[in-house]
């Protein structure tokens, strides 16, 4: 009578490799929440930072909009009635209306223009823009310009948001700070239903953008 073989229990030699997905991925999404949190602009940071405060009913150190806040105290301080202050979602914009800056279809700054941007300049040293970006945009209406100075309003809007970058920079602005754009008349401000030429009047601007981080 045969005896019965004894039964052998085989190991799996493979559980090292659960291990070893388990670290692989546990390092994964340890390294995506790295870049995650690199990436997180300084908007939807404050953003955060404001929601959260309203949570617990904490006051957030918020430096755009604190930043925007002090220009506009120190706009009004200073009586700059033309210049138009706004929070938007990627920094603070600053509206400066071209009649008190221009002739029609000039880019020299008018006296009182120079003035304006001497005042502005001032009020910009007496904030931090420490590691923030200034774009100084033109814009123009949609009349066609071809004189012998501008081609187009190209031309023109770009020379205008030049002309205030280099007053800006005469005044202390640090100037690996600033950038000049021109936008002609792509990018109308004014609502359509006014009038054509108040429409005209609120789109021949510069626009200055205090960038976030």
């Amino acid at each position: 009578m045969s005896r019965p073989r004894p039964k052998i229990e085989l190991k799996d030699d493979n559980e090292w490799m659960m291990t070893y997905s388990d670290a692989i991925t546990l390092l994964l999404a340890f390294f995506v929440l790295i870049v995650a949190v690199s990436q997180v602009n300084e908007g939807k940071l404050e953003d955060l930072k404001d929601g959260w405060g309203k949570v617990v009913d904490a006051e957030a150190h918020l430096p755009m909009k604190e930043l925007t806040a002090d220009i506009q105290e120190i706009v009004e301080q200073k009586n700059l009635d033309s210049v138009v202050v706004t929070a938007v979602t990627d920094g603070i914009r600053i509206d400066l209306d071209s009649e008190n800056l221009y002739d029609s279809g000039s880019a020299s700054l008018k006296p009182e223009g120079k003035t304006l941007i001497a005042e502005f300049a001032k009020a910009m040293k007496e904030v931090d823009l420490i590691g923030r970006s200034i774009i100084v945009e033109g814009h123009s209406d949609d009349l066609p310009i071809h004189s012998k100075q501008f081609d187009s309003n190209w031309e023109l809007s770009g020379a205008r948001a030049i002309e205030v970058t280099k007053q800006l920079i005469k005044f202390n602005v640090d100037k690996s700070q600033l950038r000049a754009v021109a936008y002609a008349d792509v990018q109308p401000r004014a609502d359509k239903a006014l009038p054509i030429e108040q429409q005209r009047q609120l789109n021949r601007r510069v626009v200055i953008y205090i960038k976030r981080n």
